[in-house]
């Protein structure tokens, strides 16, 4: 057959995913494009844009994103929306009143909208519409095509500008060709945001104009008047760089913000007379040279029965890369929420503090924190002014609040009208922020002692669980204030408990109040509150696989699924599970879902709207996006806390959290939305991002960082790095004085922390080293590091180990060099590593790849030769023929070897596969399509199927099953993924978590993008690549690609394997359908139903619903009931799309 997908071909097919996008930001513009109380900045990257506001005074938070775009981003602008003025609004308005009520409809309308240019040729313009609901907000655009008869190099879009009046928007290409696009007046433009739509274009207008070459020539001798140099930002400004229009009083100066093209970009206050302040730094790990993953290095203790998968194993990813001052770094790479540092209060006579409370000063701007330790309790204020002047933190007694500092705290908290409330083992005591003479204290009797309590400030409740002698109660009390009197109201009469509680929480739900108790042997006791009592409604008894693993409930968190007669209720054991159960209301259940394990220790819980956190040891993780009928179906991500002013910061192990409560703030200045938390003798203030993302820890490096490897013998990093030297030769004439530049190449080594297997600094490794043996291998000048390998050569019956190093020159006859060094660890200090030269193989050609062959072989890729080194052991070695080289038309670029064969990649012919016959090399097979390689990555399985990347950004799977003695050439590939941009590394993932059938390959750009890429079965691609085609056809999860068709036809829609791209399913599109959940799935298979019939237009032989039927029965077989298939699905589309960082 003609056809290249034939019936008599295998078909697989290739799931790509952005991890991390490239972290290199375009453009920086100050843009309110959601309304005007919001301070907001876009950051414009290749492919996307981010929003993010101003808060804290000087923090520029996440808010939106938009990387829906189909196309790369050349050019922005902003157009202002201009506001009239007050004496035009009076003399059409008539009166003060139609002013006021004027400016308070325009106050809550965008401020800018954002104009865009695509290298398809497409002027785009943009806001952000705020629907009824005020966290419903989405991206509104307008497409117009730009020209397109033009040559590609004279391709409109490459330059934008914006008139000063923004009344019109030009538009040129690099020469000759240009337009201008006048807009509508403000007025329309308002009017048109207020529907919820845009189309800003009156009128446009080309023109062409060949140019003019004009001699200009500047007088030198003109002097300017005066320079003022007012400091240095230590980060390039050739990309982004702006100033945001917004003074707070708090620091009184300009905020500049610069994104750095090579190296960190940064927020920074510029104060008069002072030099510049960075106070956020934004990290940008390109441009990257080399990538590794590395395995888990400590194997987990089984002593327990591990019924579930441990989330401490993830992805362990570092990337190498340069900055513009001859500096590197090597990235440690992970994903979440950032939660970066804003403060740290040492807690030096408090180290033991086991729980925090945060509360805000109702009196005066500031923060109270309570900090509880298992013997007594310690109470501190942050005060906070808007004078610019330091923050200021101090102790207090506690006696003017009434508080009981000598003993511990169970609970505390705050209401709505200020009352703030302590729950100690003897007494509830509440105290009135705004009056502390009003307060009260309410003590049990002789005989109780409190063992939990929580309080509930949005109910003004507190619950606490008694013990007596009697036996233990459950109490709930209302607080009271009214006409200058406080009390504590208990409700009814308390409550017997059966079981020994250990958490407590209160929850409005479905119009009344739950209290739900944690016991330690694994019962949920549930109640509910009324007016005058408190209702027993039943009990529920977690049920786990294994009796030996305890049940004990160290924290419950309850979310309210709004709209439906279901809440998911989260326990966390001690033993390190996260149970996973839903309440059915009407009547009353609990069914239990799946169990999580987080770590062995205990894990504790806080509910944050509609979110979780979670901490378990060092691990601190957040729940989001839960499904509304599956409890244990959700998105699950780390939080990472960071140090602005320590890029190696590690996270210790949080012994208590809590989150500042914005809605209740009474000002800016308490800290509202801030994440606290109790860490290695350390209180920390954290602003928590809104948005998950990468997260990266950097170790900076003394040279640009261009090869990383990890040694498994050694357990440690091996890096390559470039220094640069100046020497300047002085003459007579200092003015003709020559600098010679000396680049040397280094070799050194990172060590891992030995509890948390994170990277040591660079510094650390230094420091640890003897001064006598504190010199590393160091290259002559000239030469380049371009490949590492550790090395295990086995000869009779004994193992050695060597570190293989490749270089490369330009200028010296011998231009490759192939260096085996001795590295083992210093007896006397382990944490340094010894090297000393073993050989020297010398070649022709730069060397650019090496691999271990067999026992005891190398295979050297040296100039456009592949070439065997078989090196002197003590026991012997392999022998080779004389002519056992093999001659490529183009240099190998990298070797992978799966004995007998070799498979290379090369600069021009794609891929290339030898076999070794009769101690030589032979082709064994290649690609027939000149291709230019960067890297491959060899899968295997039942089609021997290898993963090649190539420039111009296709990624391609090709199949050797088919070839032959007599055919030589790789059949076309199976499969081929188009990314945006050239993958230049392939890195295989040996135990992937989510699935134990396809491999999964992350691909890392030189822009510091980072994708994964896993095969799919034929059954698996037609189902994903369904809902990705009706993904994009939907014009709210692919605003851009569903506009590019007018008509979506059954053949858009229906899998189709017509060519090897075809067979790409692309994740990015898949993933905009994980947080609108199973009921928008549903929509979207029946929106055939739903549209209009068109009867030019033949029926589709199938609906939606039934092509998903089918499909999905073809994955996962006929035994899933019909009513769970969405669920099924959405939770297998999770786990796949899942970044585990």
């Amino acid at each position: 057959m003609s056809d290249i997908m034939s019936l008599t071909k295998p078909k697989i097919g290739l799931l790509s995913q952005t991890i991390v996008p490239s972290p290199s930001i375009q453009f920086a513009l100050p843009a309110r494009l959601r309304n005007r109380r919001h301070n907001d900045v876009v950051f414009v990257y290749e492919r996307s844009l981010v929003v993010r506001e101003i808060i804290s005074d000087t923090y520029l938070e996440d808010v939106m994103v938009n990387s829906d775009f189909d196309a790369n981003i050349i050019a922005a602008k902003t157009v202002k929306i201009d506001q009239e003025t007050p004496e035009k609004s009076e003399f059409k308005l008539g009166t003060q009143q139609g002013i006021l009520e004027d400016n308070r409809q325009d106050d809550s309308l965008p401020g800018h909208i954002l104009a865009l240019t695509l290298d398809t040729r497409e002027l785009l313009f943009l806001y952000c519409h705020t629907r009824p609901r005020e966290d419903d907000v989405r991206f509104v655009h307008f497409r117009r095509a730009l020209p397109s008869d033009v040559s590609i190099s004279e391709r409109f879009g490459r330059h934008l500008a914006v008139d000063p009046r923004s009344r019109a928007v030009a538009v040129a290409a690099p020469s000759e060709f240009f337009g201008v696009f006048l807009l509508k007046s403000a007025q329309e433009l308002r009017s048109q945001i207020r529907g919820g739509t845009l189309a800003p274009i009156a009128e446009e207008r080309f023109y062409r104009e060949d140019g003019r070459l004009t001699y200009v020539e500047i007088d030198h001798k003109s002097q300017i008047g005066s320079i003022n140099v007012i400091g240095q930002l230590d980060c390039e400004v050739d990309a982004a760089f702006d100033t945001i229009d917004f003074n707070h009083p708090n620091h009184g100066g300009d905020l500049l913000i610069a994104g750095g093209s090579i190296g960190h970009g940064g927020l920074f206050i510029q104060i008069a007379r002072q030099n510049p302040e960075c106070v956020q730094r934004f990290v940008n790990w390109a441009p990257v040279f080399d990538t590794v993953i590395v395995p888990p290095l400590h194997e987990k203790a089984r002593h327990e029965p591990d019924i579930t998968k441990d989330l401490s194993d993830d992805l362990h990813f570092y990337v190498s890369s340069a900055s513009s001052n001859n500096s590197g770094a090597v990235h440690e790479f992970r994903y979440g929420y950032e939660a970066q540092i804003g403060m740290i209060i040492p807690l030096e006579d408090f180290t033991t503090a086991q729980a925090v409370w945060a509360i805000p000063d109702f009196s005066q701007d500031g923060t109270y924190f309570l900090i509880s330790d298992p013997v007594s309790s310690a109470l501190m204020h942050l005060s906070r002014s808007d004078t610019g002047e330091d923050d200021e933190i101090y102790a207090m007694d506690g006696s003017d609040l009434s508080l009981d500092l000598s003993t511990y705290t169970l609970a505390a908290g705050y209401t709505s009208y200020a009352v703030m409330l302590q729950v100690t083992p003897r007494a509830v005591r509440s105290v009135l922020l705004t009056n502390p003479e009003l307060n009260y204290v309410s003590e049990f009797s002789i005989e109780q002692t409190a063992l939990v309590a929580t309080v509930s400030g949005e109910l003004g409740l507190v619950v606490v669980a008694l013990r007596s002698e009697h036996g233990m109660s459950i109490q709930v009390g209302r607080v009271i204030l009214n006409d200058g009197f406080l009390n504590i109201d208990y409700t009814g009469k308390s409550v017997h408990v059966e079981h020994e509680p250990i958490s407590i929480v209160i929850e409005a739900l479905k119009d009344d109040t739950y209290v739900f108790v944690g016991t330690s042997d694994g019962h949920i006791a549930y109640y509910r509150v009324e007016r005058d009592e408190i209702v027993r409604v039943g009990e529920y008894m977690l049920n786990l696989p294994h009796d030996q693993v305890s049940k004990a409930i160290e924290s419950i968190a309850v979310v309210d699924w709004v709209g439906t007669e279901k809440a998911a209720i989260y326990c966390g054991l001690r033993s390190g599970l996260l149970i996973s159960l839903e309440i059915v209301f009407g009547p009353m259940n609990i069914n239990q879902r799946t169990e999580t394990r987080f770590g062995q220790t205990a894990v504790k819980l806080l509910r944050k709207d509609k979110t979780v956190l979670i901490t378990c040891g060092m691990g601190f993780w957040r729940i989001s996006d839960i499904s509304m009928s599956n409890a244990s179906d959700f998105d699950l991500q780390r939080i990472w806390i960071t140090d602005q002013n320590d890029s190696t910061y590690t996270q210790k192990s949080i012994e208590g959290f809590t989150i500042v409560n914005t809605s209740q703030a009474p000002s800016s200045n308490t800290l509202g939305g801030s994440l606290v938390c109790l860490s290695d003798g350390q209180l920390l203030v954290c602003s928590l991002d809104h948005r998950a993302k990468a997260v990266p820890r950097m170790i900076e490096i003394p040279g640009t960082v261009n090869r990383i490897q990890f040694s498994a013998h050694l357990k440690c990093l091996i890096i390559a790095y470039i220094t640069t030297e100046l020497e300047t030769e002085t003459g007579a004439d200092p003015e003709t004085s020559i600098v010679k530049r000396y680049m040397r190449p280094h070799l050194s080594f990172l060590n891992f922390d030995a509890s948390s297997s994170h990277l040591l600094s660079h510094q650390h490794n230094l420091n640890s080293s003897d001064s006598s043996h504190a010199q590393k291998p160091v290259g002559s000048s000239g030469e380049r590091i371009t490949c590492i390998l550790d090395w295990i050569p086995e000869t009779g019956g004994q193992k050695y180990h060597l570190l293989v190093i490749g270089t490369a020159r330009k200028t010296q006859e011998q231009c490759g060099r192939v260096i085996f060094l001795n590295a083992k660890r210093n007896a006397t200090n382990p944490e340094q590593i010894d090297c000393s030269l073993k050989y020297i193989h010398t070649f022709d050609g730069p060397v650019r790849a090496i691999a271990a062959y067999g026992d005891s072989t190398i295979m050297v890729a040296a100039g456009n030769d592949i070439i065997p080194i078989a090196p002197r052991l003590p026991n012997g070695g392999e022998q080779w023929a004389a002519a056992a080289r093999f001659k490529l038309t183009s240099p190998g670029v990298s070797i992978t070897v799966r004995d007998p064969l070799l498979y290379v990649s090369t600069a021009r012919e794609s891929l290339v596969i030898l076999q070794v016959v009769n101690k030589k090399l032979e082709l064994y097979a290649q690609d027939g399509v000149r291709h230019e390689s960067l890297s491959h990555q060899y899968i295997g399985g039942d089609y021997d199927l290898t993963l090649v990347s190539h420039r111009g950004g296709t990624v391609s799977a090709f199949s050797a099953a088919g070839v032959t003695d007599m055919d030589k050439i790789i059949s076309p590939a199976l499969a081929e993924a188009q990314l945006p941009v050239s993958i230049i590394r392939l890195n295989a993932r040996e135990d992937p978590s989510f699935s134990s059938s396809a491999a999964v390959i992350y691909g890392t750009t030189m822009d510091g993008a980072i994708y994964r890429i896993s095969t799919l079965t034929e059954q698996e691609w037609r189902l994903l690549r369904f809902l990705q085609n009706l993904c994009s056809k939907d014009s709210i999860l692919s605003p851009f690609l569903s506009a590019r068709k007018r008509r979506w036809t059954w053949a858009d829609i229906e899998p189709q394997a017509k060519k090897p791209s075809s067979m790409h399913v692309d994740g990015d599109i898949l993933s905009h359908l994980l947080p609108k959940g199973t009921t928008y799935l549903l929509k979207m298979l029946r929106s055939d139903q739903e549209d209009e019939k068109d009867d030019a237009v033949m029926s589709p032989p199938k609906t939606y619903m039934e092509l998903f039927v089918e499909l999905f029965d073809d994955v996962f077989g006929g035994e899933i009931v019909e009513g769970d298939r969405l669920e099924h699905f959405m939770s297998w589309l999770r786990r796949l799309l899942q970044r585990r960082f």
